[in-house]
C-alpha cells in the first residue's frame, strides 16, 4: 500500500514513482455526491423518488462519475452551455404532461412513471466533466441506435484509458490521470447510460416539437457527412468538443459561421435553438426565438451538399469494433433528418396515403383528389353499418384530416404524403407493376375501370353512362349502328308448373336499348327505344302447362314494358328470346369477344298497343301458336326505323350487366377509363350501390392479398394506437413491408380474434421500426418498457369489478431504466407470507357488522425486477448487446411498508381463465332489491370480517368478507391472491347486495360457507 506521504507529494504533479505507489488504490466513485447547480434544481424536484435515488446513489451516479473523470481533463470549458441546458431540462421536467408523477391510478407501476432524467441528474451531482459526458450521450443517441451507441461508448472508454496510460509515461501528470486510468465501466452500465439519455430525447422532442421539426427540415436540405478521423475516438472527441464550444458561444450571443456538421447534431440533441441564417439558392433567416440564446447568437449554415444520394440530412459513418463478439469491425452509417423523429401514428397513415398514390401512378398534385375519394368511399361503405372492408376507415379518417387541415398542419401532412409517394411505393405491396400494366394496382381500387364501375350502378344508370360515353368519346369508328344489351335490376325466376328441375332454375332475361336516338319514320325527330325478351319455352308433354307458362311470360313482359315507358319515356317493344343469340359459327370473326346474331325483326309495340295486347289470352291454343300470334299482331308497329336485323354484332364496350354491341365489320379494340372525378361524383350522389361496392372492394382485396394485408395491418394498428394516448412510432418501420407483418398474419389470413399478444407484437414493430415478430412471442408478456413509455395490460391497472378486456393496453410515461425493448413477465408461482407466531395476535376474525368500509388504506402494489433476463433471437447472431429480451418482474403487495404477498395478476386473468369463470363471480352494481333485502345475510351461518392481511392469510373456516371499499389496488390484490390460492370469490362494487349474492349462490350451486366476498 502506498504511503500517505507519497500521495501528498503527487497531488500537484504525478511522477513515475507516485504512479507505482497509487496503482493499488481503489477509487470509490459512489462516495462523492455534489450539489447540483441551481439551473438543474427544477429537474431534481420533478424527478420521481426512485429515479432521483438511482441518480444520486445508484449505478447511474457511478457511471456519471467515472465517465466524467475519464474525459474531464480534455474537455473545453462551456459554462454558458451548462447553464442553458440546465434551464432547458428543468423547463421540460416541470411540465406535468411530459413528466407526470406516479399515483394511485398507476398501481404497481407508480414508481416507474415519469420522464427519465436520471442521467442528467446523475451528471449534475457528479462534478467536473459529467454533464459534458451526458451531452455526448445525447449526441450519440440522436444518430446511433442503442447497440451501436453502446459499442461506441465501449470503444471510447478503452481508447481513453489508453490515452491516459500513455500520459502516465510522461515525467509529470495530474493526479486525476492516475485515478482515471484505472476506471472500469461495465458494458451494461454504458448501455443503461445511453438508454437514459435516449429516453430523455423522446421527452424533449415532444416538448419542443415545433422547434425540433423546423430544425430537422433545415437539416433535411443540408446533406452533409460528419468528418472522418483516424478511428472512433478521434472522430467522436473532435465532434463533441467542437459542438460544445460553438453552441456555448452561440448561447452567449456570439454569432457563428458553422461549416461543420457536429454543431447541428449537438443542438438537435440538446434542444437549444439559435436563430439561423441558411445559405442557398434563396438564403433564409429562420427565427426560433429561443429565450436561452442571447441576442446576437446567430448561426450561419451553408446548405452546400458534401455528397449526393437519395438520403438527406446529417450522416456519420464509423467502423464499430465493439459491436460483435467476433469478426472485423462493422462499418455502420447512420443519419439524422426529419424521418428520424418519432411521429404520431396518423403521420404513418399519411405516408401510406402517399404510397397508395405511388402504386396508382398518381402525380404529386393529386392528394386532394385521392383524399376526397377515400372520404366519400367510406361514407358509401359505412352507409348501412355493415363493415365488410373496415380497413378503408383508417385511410378515410387520415384523408378527412388532410382535407380539413390548413396552414402548417396541411404542409406537414403534405410532406409525409409526398414522402410515401416518392420513396415508399413498396410499403403496402410489391412495387413492380404486372406485365403490360402501367401501375402496380388498379387506381382508385379499380373503380375507374368501366366494367367495374358499371357493376356498381343501377341498370338505368348503366344505360345512361354508356350513352354518355358514346356521345362524348371518339373511338375512331362509327358506332351509330350499335345497341346496348343489359340485364334488368333482378333476374327473372322461371316460375311455372314444369318439372322440379326447371322450377329451380333462374332464367336470365336480357333487355335491349338504342345507343343513339333513332329517327322516326316520318322524319320529324328521333327517339330512344327499348326491347324486352319474351321467353319462349320449348314443347313439353303438358301442352296446357306450356300455354299457361307462355301467358305468364307475356303478362310479365307487358308489365315490364309499361314500367319502362312510364319511367324512361322511351318506346318499348318485344323480342322473341331466340331473336338475338350467341353466335359461334363464324371462326373468321375470332376477335376475343362475344358475337351476337340479330336475325329476326324486332317487333315494336308503342304505348297505344299495350292495352290491346294485354287482353289477349292463349288458354285454348298451343304455345307455338301463341308465339306466332304474338309476333303477327299489328298494333301501330313500324313507328320507328331501325337497321339491326340480319347482322352479327360483337361486344364493344361494357360488361355482362350492360354492354355495347357493334356490327362486327366496324369492330375495333378500345379502352376506356372512368374519370376519377366522376367516380367521386357518383359516390357523393349515392348513385353507387353500397352492397355492390363492398363486394367489389372485398373481391379486389382477395386478388391483391399483399395490399389487402397491409391495409388491414394499418387499420388494426391504427385502432390500437388511437387508444394509446401520446404514443409515437419510429418511421424506420417504413423499411418493413407491411404485408410481411408476422403478428398480423393469423388475423388477416385465418380471421383470428385480436388478442393482447397481437397488440404487444404490433407495438414492438412500430415502436422500434425493427422487430417484426409473431404474436406468440408475447404469450406471457404483461408489459413492455421502451424508451420513455410503458405499455401495460389494463388488468394491472383496474379494479377487479371493472373486468377490463384482456387485450386492452394503457400507455404510461416512464420506463424500467433498461436499454432496448424489455418484455416484462410475472412469475407463475408467486409466494406469500405464511401465518406465524409473530402475527397471530393480529388475527381477530370478528363477525361482520354489516358496515362496508376500507380497512386497507396502507396496502400498495410495487413492481420490482427479479434479475432474470432472456434475450430473444432476432436477426444476426453474435451481437454484444440485448436488443429485445424477456425480463422477469414481480408485483408485490405491501401493507404499511411490510411485504405480505407476491401476485400473479397477469396469469390469473389469462391462464386461469376457465377457473375464473367458474370460481370468481361478479355481482351487479345496481339491482331492484329493497334495502332490507340487500342487508340480509342471515342465510350465511357465519360471516367473518377480514380487516387486515394477516386475517386473510390465516383464513377462517367459514364465509368471509374483505372490507376494502373503494380501494381498487387493495381489491385487485385480494382478488388476485384469492385466485392464486384457488379459492372461490364473489366480487361486489361499493357494497354487496346480499339478496343478489344469495341468488347467485343458489343459481350456481355454490357452498355459501366457503365463499369469500370482496367489497
Amino acid at each position: 500500500m502506498a504511503s500517505i506521504g507519497k500521495i501528498a507529494l503527487s497531488l500537484a504533479s504525478g511522477t513515475q514513482e507516485a504512479t507505482l505507489a497509487l496503482a493499488n488504490i481503489n477509487f470509490d466513485f459512489s462516495m462523492v455526491k455534489l450539489t447540483a447547480p441551481t439551473e438543474y434544481q427544477g429537474l431534481g424536484a420533478s424527478l420521481s423518488h426512485k429515479r432521483k435515488r438511482q441518480a444520486e446513489d445508484g449505478s447511474t451516479h457511478i457511471t456519471a462519475r467515472k465517465l466524467g473523470a475519464l474525459f474531464a481533463d480534455d474537455l473545453p470549458s462551456t459554462p454558458n452551455l451548462a447553464r442553458a441546458y440546465g434551464l432547458r431540462v428543468s423547463e421540460i421536467a416541470e411540465n406535468p404532461k411530459l413528466n407526470p408523477h406516479g399515483g394511485k391510478s398507476d398501481g404497481a407501476l407508480a414508481d416507474l412513471v415519469g420522464a427519465d432524467g436520471t442521467s442528467i441528474w446523475a451528471a449534475a451531482t457528479s462534478g467536473k466533466g459529467a454533464m459534458a459526458v451526458h451531452l455526448l450521450a445525447c449526441m450519440l443517441a440522436r444518430i446511433w441506435p442503442g447497440p451501436e451507441a453502446t459499442a461506441i461508448w465501449s470503444e471510447l472508454v478503452v481508447s481513453r484509458k489508453g490515452v491516459l496510460q500513455r500520459r502516465l509515461q510522461e515525467s509529470e501528470f495530474p493526479i486525476t490521470t492516475v485515478a482515471a486510468a484505472q476506471i472500469e465501466v461495465p458494458r451494461d452500465n454504458l448501455a443503461e447510460w445511453d438508454a437514459s439519455a435516449r429516453s430523455w430525447l423522446r421527452t424533449a422532442d415532444t416538448a419542443k416539437r415545433r422547434q425540433q421539426t423546423q430544425l430537422m427540415l433545415i437539416i433535411d436540405n443540408i446533406q452533409s457527412v460528419m468528418p472522418a478521423k483516424n478511428g472512433i475516438y478521434d472522430s467522436v472527441m473532435e465532434a463533441w468538443k467542437n459542438a460544445m464550444s460553438v453552441v456555448d458561444k452561440l448561447i452567449s450571443g456570439i454569432a457563428q459561421d458553422v461549416q461543420s456538421t457536429e454543431t447541428l447534431l449537438g443542438i438537435s440533441a440538446w434542444h437549444l435553438y439559435p436563430d439561423m441564417f441558411v445559405l442557398g439558392r434563396e438564403s433564409t433567416h429562420v427565427k426560433q426565438n429561443d429565450e436561452l440564446i442571447k441576442p446576437g447568437g446567430l448561426m450561419t449554415v451553408g446548405s452546400h451538399h458534401t455528397y449526393t444520394n437519395e438520403n438527406c440530412g446529417l450522416s456519420w459513418s464509423m467502423p464499430l469494433a465493439q459491436l460483435l463478439y467476433y469478426g472485423k469491425p462493422v462499418v455502420s452509417t447512420r443519419s439524422v433528418d426529419s424521418k428520424s423523429l418519432r411521429v404520431p401514428f396518423d403521420r404513418l397513415l399519411s405516408v401510406a396515403l402517399g404510397s397508395l398514390m405511388n402504386r396508382w401512378g398518381l402525380s404529386s398534385s393529386e392528394p386532394e383528389r385521392i383524399a376526397t375519394f377515400l372520404v366519400f368511399l367510406w361514407d358509401c361503405l359505412d352507409s348501412d353499418g355493415q363493415h365488410k372492408v373496415p380497413w378503408i376507415n383508417s385511410l378515410a379518417q387520415c384523408a378527412k384530416s388532410f382535407l380539413v387541415s390548413s396552414g402548417n398542419e396541411r404542409s406537414e401532412q403534405s410532406r409525409y404524403i409526398a414522402l410515401g409517394r416518392r420513396r415508399y411505393g413498396s410499403f403496402l405491396a410489391p412495387g413492380v407493376p404486372p406485365p403490360g400494366k402501367a401501375t402496380c394496382s388498379p387506381p382508385f381500387f379499380g373503380l375507374t375501370d368501366l366494367d367495374a364501375f358499371l357493376k356498381l350502378l343501377e341498370p338505368e344508370e348503366r344505360i345512361a353512362k354508356l350513352r354518355d360515353i358514346a356521345k362524348t368519346s371518339d373511338f375512331g369508328v362509327d358506332i351509330t349502328k350499335a345497341f346496348i344489351r343489359y340485364t334488368p335490376k333482378s333476374p327473372k325466376k322461371d316460375v311455372t308448373n314444369l318439372d322440379s328441375q326447371q322450377n329451380s332454375e333462374e332464367t336470365l332475361i336480357y333487355e335491349y336499348a338504342t345507343l343513339f336516338p333513332h329517327p322516326t319514320s316520318d322524319g320529324h325527330g328521333s327517339l330512344h327505344r327499348r326491347w324486352i325478351e319474351v321467353q319462349m319455352i320449348p314443347d313439353h308433354k303438358n301442352a296446357r302447362s306450356s300455354v299457361d307458362s307462355l301467358e305468364l311470360y307475356i303478362n310479365r313482359a307487358i308489365d315490364r314494358s309499361i314500367e319502362l315507358i312510364r319511367c324512361t319515356g322511351e318506346a318499348c317493344g318485344y323480342l322473341n328470346s331466340h331473336a338475338v343469340e350467341q353466335s359461334n359459327h363464324r371462326p373468321d370473326w375470332e376477335m376475343g369477344c362475344d358475337v351476337l346474331s340479330w336475325m329476326e325483326h324486332p317487333y315494336l309495340l308503342d304505348a297505344a298497343g299495350l292495352g290491346a295486347l294485354a287482353k289477349i289470352r292463349y288458354a285454348q291454343s298451343t304455345h307455338r301458336a301463341a308465339e306466332q300470334r304474338l309476333l303477327e299482331i299489328k298494333l301501330n308497329l313500324g313507328a320507328f326505323k331501325h337497321s339491326f336485323d340480319g347482322r352479327y354484332y360483337s361486344s364493344f364496350l361494357g360488361n355482362s350487366e350492360a354492354q355495347i354491341y357493334q356490327p362486327v365489320e366496324m369492330w375495333k379494340t378500345v379502352n376506356y377509363s372512368i374519370n376519377p372525378e366522376e367516380v367521386i361524383e357518383n359516390l357523393v350522389s349515392k348513385k353507387i350501390q353500397a352492397a355492390a361496392l363492398k363486394d367489389h372492394i372485398y373481391n379486389l382485396s382477395t386478388q391483391q392479398q399483399e395490399l389487402s394485408c397491409s391495409l388491414n395491418c394499418l387499420y388494426l394498428a391504427s385502432r390500437l394506437y388511437s387508444s394509446l394516448s401520446g404514443s409515437e412510432i419510429d418511421l424506420s418501420v417504413l423499411s418493413i413491408p407491411l404485408w410481411t407483418s408476422l403478428w398480423a398474419m393469423d388475423i388477416v389470413s385465418a380471421d383470428t380474434d385480436w388478442t393482447i399478444t397481437h397488440s404487444f407484437a404490433c407495438i414492438a414493430m412500430f415502436e422500434t421500426g425493427v422487430f417484426n415478430m409473431y404474436s406468440g412471442d408475447f404469450d406471457e408478456v404483461v408489459a413492455i418498457s421502451a424508451g420513455n413509455t410503458l405499455y401495460v395490460s389494463e388488468v394491472l391497472l383496474c379494479d377487479p369489478s371493472a373486468r377490463p378486456s384482456p387485450h386492452r393496453i394503457r400507455a404510461l410515461v416512464g420506463n424500467i431504466g433498461k436499454p432496448g425493448l424489455a418484455l416484462l413477465l410475472l412469475p407463475k408461482n408467486p409466494i406469500r407470507r405464511e401465518p406465524d407466531l409473530e402475527t397471530w395476535q393480529m388475527v381477530n376474525h370478528a363477525e361482520f357488522d354489516g358496515i362496508f368500509q376500507d380497512n386497507f388504506r396502507g396496502t400498495s402494489l410495487h413492481l420490482s425486477l427479479t434479475g432474470y433476463e432472456q434475450a430473444l433471437k432476432i436477426g444476426q447472431h453474435g451481437g454484444r448487446d440485448k436488443q429485445i429480451y424477456y425480463l422477469e418482474a414481480v408485483v408485490a403487495a405491501l401493507h404499511n411498508g411490510s411485504w405480505v404477498a407476491d401476485l400473479d395478476i397477469w396469469n390469473t386473468n389469462r391462464k386461469l381463465d376457465n377457473f375464473l369463470k367458474k370460481n370468481i363471480q361478479h355481482l351487479p352494481s345496481l339491482c331492484s332489491h329493497s334495502d332490507a333485502e340487500q342487508a340480509d345475510f342471515s342465510y350465511l351461518a357465519k360471516l367473518t370480517s377480514i380487516d387486515n392481511w394477516y386475517e386473510f392469510l390465516d383464513r377462517p373456516q367459514n364465509a368471509m368478507i374483505v372490507r376494502a371499499k373503494g380501494n381498487w389496488t387493495a381489491r385487485l390484490a385480494f382478488a388476485t391472491a384469492t385466485a392464486n390460492m384457488q379459492q372461490p370469490l364473489v366480487v361486489g362494487s361499493e357494497k354487496i347486495c346480499w339478496a343478489c349474492a344469495k341468488h347467485l349462490i343458489l343459481l350456481l350451486g355454490l357452498d355459501p360457507c366457503k365463499q369469500t366476498f370482496l367489497c
